[in-house]
């Protein structure tokens, strides 16, 4: 009987493993993305999942003033963000939250303005807010990201009046 409870186990596991999310909505879809990334230091984000976002083709990056004051995208892929983030997040814990979204859909391709925050600890201080521009299409009966690129708060650009929600 022991037996036959490991192998209805071993069944359960195997059949759920490897198993990709449903994204034929944008909700889940940004629900797995701020969750994918956020957890505390030591523990290994999900990578499969993080990949599984984005189109094949997809860019992503901040947006920041040079020192002569003219804004600039730095554009990396997914698979660069997490060489560069990976050790951070295992460092120092990361937890990113959405505080406000903005959503339009035309046909196949979505725009999301999502206002955040993040922290090095679940109930540590907020570290910094701001608004990622997220650019979908629509393609095989889901949404995959093809671009996300972010602005982080500043005295000059404080979030805006939709999504400023303080925590």
């Amino acid at each position: 009987m022991k037996n036959a409870y490991v192998l209805l186990a071993l069944l359960i596991s195997f059949t759920t493993f490897g198993q990709k999310k449903d994204f034929s909505n944008i909700d889940t879809l940004m629900t797995t993305l701020y969750e994918v990334i956020s957890g505390p230091g030591e523990q290994e984000r999900d990578w499969e999942t993080f990949y599984d976002l984005f189109h094949e083709q997809a860019l992503m990056g901040p947006t920041r003033k040079n020192k002569e004051g003219i804004t600039k995208f730095n554009a990396i892929t997914p698979y660069r963000y997490v060489e560069l983030s990976a050790p951070q997040m295992r460092n120092n814990g990361f937890f990113e939250e959405e505080l406000a979204r903005k959503t339009e859909i035309f046909g196949g391709v979505a725009q999301v303005m999502s206002a955040y925050q993040f922290r090095f600890k679940p109930d540590g201080p907020v570290i910094q807010r701001g608004v990622n521009s997220i650019q979908l299409v629509f393609r095989n009966g889901r949404w995959f990201i093809t671009q996300i690129f972010w602005q982080d708060e500043t005295e000059e650009h404080p979030l805006p009046d939709w999504a400023d929600k303080k925590n």
